[in-house]
């Protein structure tokens, strides 16, 4: 079944000189509930701008979006905040943990924000995330303690503890050297298949790219399948 829908999709950016930088150019794009895609290309290509849409950051675009059939562009600020919060977790390659929370309650922000989740079940949730990641004994500690991948690792279960439907990544292992960036992938796989969860993955690795169902190419805004 089809999670999104991206029909002669575009999207531009203002230069300082006052001209227009098309940053996603007329893209058409669907992609299956449950499936992985890893989105590649050049720096400059429209990749981070293109994730930005699907993961309703940005909607100054053109074109159409439906999101299960629903058109993503009609809804309200505060309708599209809320199916973000309820429905799609965010990977990224710097971690972006909050230094003076604990493991634990980084992993709980979006239990926090969603406001759906009585205050007394945060920390079971997270607990419960952290032990799919295989880092429930480091639940106490706080951020700088934890290696880069362990603290990938802490970000892949803050994705997860709301149960979205939708992963998005972007470059998830940019910072992890070969091996590390391995393992943090296999447990990133592994969960978004036991849970059914899409996942829509930007890489510059190409080992990485492949480890995913389908993979794209972006050049100058246009998207093709490799």
């Amino acid at each position: 079944m089809t999670l999104i829908s991206l029909t002669d999709l575009s999207a531009n950016v203002q230069l300082p000189d006052g001209k227009l930088l098309t940053t996603v150019d007329r893209v058409n794009l669907e992609i299956e509930e449950g499936h992985s895609y890893s989105i590649m290309g050049r720096s400059g290509s429209g990749k981070t701008s293109l994730i930005s849409i699907i993961g309703m950051l940005n909607m100054r675009v053109e074109g159409g979006y439906h999101y299960h059939g629903r058109n993503v562009r009609d809804l309200s600020d505060r309708e599209r905040a809320k199916l973000r919060a309820d429905k799609i977790g965010f990977v990224f390659q710097n971690y972006s943990l909050i230094a003076h929370m604990r493991v634990w309650e980084n992993v709980a922000l979006p239990l926090m924000y969603a406001k759906s989740v009585p205050r007394t079940e945060l920390r079971p949730r997270a607990l419960e995330a952290l032990e799919e990641v295989g880092l429930a004994k480091r639940a106490h500690d706080y951020p700088s303690r934890l290696s880069g991948g362990e603290q990938q690792r802490v970000a892949i279960a803050r994705a997860l503890v709301s149960d979205p439907e939708l992963m998005i990544c972007d470059e998830p292992t940019g910072a992890l050297d070969r091996s590390t960036g391995d393992r943090v992938m296999e447990t990133l796989l592994t969960l978004i298949s036991e849970k059914s969860v899409t996942l829509v993955m930007v890489t510059h690795d190409r080992e990485i790219a492949r480890m995913c169902e389908n993979q794209l190419v972006m050049d100058v805004g246009r998207v093709r399948h490799v």
